[in-house]
């Protein structure tokens, strides 16, 4: 049996209706505490850390989505421990953003600065570990 390979392509040419190879396997995001049940390893603490131990994190994050056969890896970001008042997808609360408006005011005021920043530094981790394989 060949040995099986990562290959974003497959996702692309699904994305586009082009038929690939082979059925390409993804999964829009999964819980950290899932992946570490599988690995049986216990990692989700790291993200909290310095440099060192973000990178360990999406070292063994990245080794879940390789090991179990999946052609990219997923990373979900939740903005809500920054975005002021949020808290719809962990329990009722009203919209932070209702209209235009209040997504032009969000995003002049928090969206720019805290959100970015968080998103890009660990986006950023992401891209150097992914790029050491």
């Amino acid at each position: 049996m060949k040995e099986f390979s990562p290959d974003y392509r497959h996702i692309e040419k699904a994305a586009k209706n082009i038929e690939t190879d082979r059925l390409p396997l993804y999964e829009h995001n999964i819980s950290v505490g899932i992946v570490e049940q599988v690995l049986n390893h216990r990692f989700g603490d790291l993200i909290q850390g310095d440099d060192r131990d973000v990178n360990e994190f999406f070292r063994q994050y990245n080794r879940f989505f390789r090991e179990m056969g999946y052609d990219i890896v997923s990373y979900e970001c939740c903005i809500g421990e920054v975005m002021p008042g949020s808290g719809c997808l962990g329990r009722h609360a009203e919209p932070v953003i209702r209209d235009r408006a209040d997504f032009e005011n969000i995003r002049g005021i928090r969206l720019n600065s805290v959100i970015l920043i968080h998103i890009r530094g660990i986006l950023k981790r992401l891209q150097t570990i992914c790029r050491r394989g």
